[in-house]
């Protein structure tokens, strides 16, 4: 296991993220525990059980996108087990736990609305959603069109600035320059990003389709290491000014804000090793399927469905970005690694034993 960690640490993006002042280390141990109270909940027995149900909840909590990512997961762990009943085959399936999952999304929807209502005095769970989906449509052109031929009727208060659009999500949402910051930024544009969300929706259906499946195919394929590891004092200098003054020569001088942390040798060796275990992850699935090896495929297969919905949930739902899809693409590579791991340690048990 030691080796596996020292693997991963070394050969994937891993770390690097951890590092981070993000909740992005927290995602595949969503999905991990999802997997395992969903497909091992018996040989985990109650006080291993509770354990990863308290784990899984605290990392689901930690950002809005993991609970929709074990939503989905649920819903394909559910649908695959009503067909193993229904054609009475791969008990593996039928075995299924769908209610421990629903309730670590439960506790964590209770604690994200609690931890909300601490800070705030108001009781919710996510309100800037709208805000990030209409910063990705606005990315992927929706919106324009939809001011282009809805302004001025339709009286959106971005109509006047419809000629002056940033042309990414992330210009938008965090450059000074931006309407966004003249409109209110999230609290001032949350309810027309919700109006102008659902107009596109009733109005270019098509559109709204095909952008999401080229959103979700871009993010599939962008997981670089080092993304969100660049200098950031023009969004965080400020604030951070204003809270802890003394510590801002330190900062300024660290190497990230110099820009002296580069990633040619690193993704040189993460995109090769994890592009590889995603191809892997695919040809193991192939096999352990013909093989009938339910148990590895099981697994292979949640993690496949959790690579591809994390892809949409944050490619589609906000805008492509290597982070997103880096947190998640290193559990191919540790699931191939379990396997060969189990493999190495059950050919040992039979030359052992003499047979």
């Amino acid at each position: 296991f030691l080796l596996i960690v020292l693997g991963l640490v070394v050969l994937t993006g891993l770390p690097w993220y951890v590092g981070q002042i993000e909740p992005d280390c927290f995602t595949a141990i969503t999905v991990l525990c999802s997997y395992l109270l969903t497909f091992h909940a018996r040989r985990l027995g109650w006080a291993r059980g509770a354990l990863i149900l308290i784990i899984g909840a605290f990392a689901a909590s930690t950002h809005p996108s993991h609970i929709l990512l074990v939503a989905g997961l649920v819903v394909v762990a559910g649908v695959f087990k009503i067909l193993s009943i229904v054609h009475h085959n791969r008990p593996a399936l039928a075995h299924a736990n769908v209610t421990l999952p629903i309730l670590t999304a439960l506790i964590a929807v209770c604690l994200i609305v609690v931890s909300n209502y601490e800070l705030t005095g108001k009781a919710f769970f996510n309100r800037t959603g709208s805000v990030f989906v209409f910063a990705s449509l606005l990315q992927d052109g929706l919106v324009t069109r939809l001011l282009d031929d809805e302004c001025p009727q339709a009286h959106y208060a971005l109509c006047k600035y419809k000629d002056h659009l940033p042309p990414t999500a992330e210009r938008w949402l965090w450059f000074p320059e931006s309407p966004f910051n003249k409109l209110g930024r999230f609290k001032g544009t949350a309810a027309e990003s919700q109006r102008i969300v659902m107009d596109i929706v009733r109005a270019y259906p098509g559109g709204l389709f095909l952008s999401t499946l080229d959103d979700t195919a871009h993010q599939l394929v962008t997981f670089r290491t080092g993304d969100q590891i660049e200098p950031q004092e023009w969004v965080l200098y400020p604030d951070l000014d204003r809270f802890i003054p003394r510590q801002m020569l330190s900062y300024m001088d660290a190497r990230q804000q110099q820009g002296r942390i580069h990633f040619g040798i690193v993704n040189a060796i993460d995109l090769s090793v994890e592009t590889l275990a995603q191809l892997g992850l695919i040809w193991m699935l192939a096999v352990s399927v013909r093989q009938r090896r339910w148990n590895v495929a099981i697994l292979l297969g949640f993690l496949g469905v959790a690579i591809i919905g994390n892809a949409f949930i944050c490619g589609a739902l906000s805008n492509p970005h290597d982070r997103y899809q880096s947190r998640l693409v290193w559990m191919p590579v540790f699931a191939l690694a379990l396997l060969g791991a189990d493999r190495l340690f059950s050919l040992r048990l039979k030359a052992e034993s003499g047979t």
